[in-house]
């Protein structure tokens, strides 16, 4: 009986800690994207180099979160960064800006949807 308790106990707190983990990976790294895409806006940093390197860079995180974030709003993601590509190689800088400040604010909205927040753990 007491080893049934405390297997429950364990596989509650491990259950509990991988969702505090996944939470906090989650937050941290929308919060590091729109960190990356604030720059590049506020900057204007319209180069493809910057860009592609911060494709690569959602391209490594994409797989992690596709795990626990729904893969609609991902594919929104890599699609507006695939378009701001197209725009900054087309030197379409109006569009560029729109679509970086579309990119940057799935970024916000995601980081507070998907992030550490007491009611969406439990």
């Amino acid at each position: 009986m007491k080893y049934k308790l405390t297997i429950a106990i364990i596989v509650s707190v491990l259950l509990i800690g991988g969702g505090i983990a996944e939470s906090v990976y989650v937050e941290h790294a929308f919060d590091e994207f729109e960190r990356r895409t604030g720059e590049i806006l506020a900057n204007r940093l319209y180069e493809a180099e910057i860009v592609e390197s911060l494709d690569e860079w959602w391209q490594k995180r994409e797989k992690w979160l596709d795990l626990t974030v729904p893969r609609n709003h991902l594919t929104e993601i890599s699609f507006t960064l695939n378009e701001l590509l197209g725009a900054i190689k087309t030197e379409d800088f109006d569009s560029a800006n729109a679509l970086c400040g579309r990119v940057h604010q799935y970024a916000v909205e995601y980081g507070h949807l998907y992030g550490f927040r007491w009611p969406n753990i439990l």
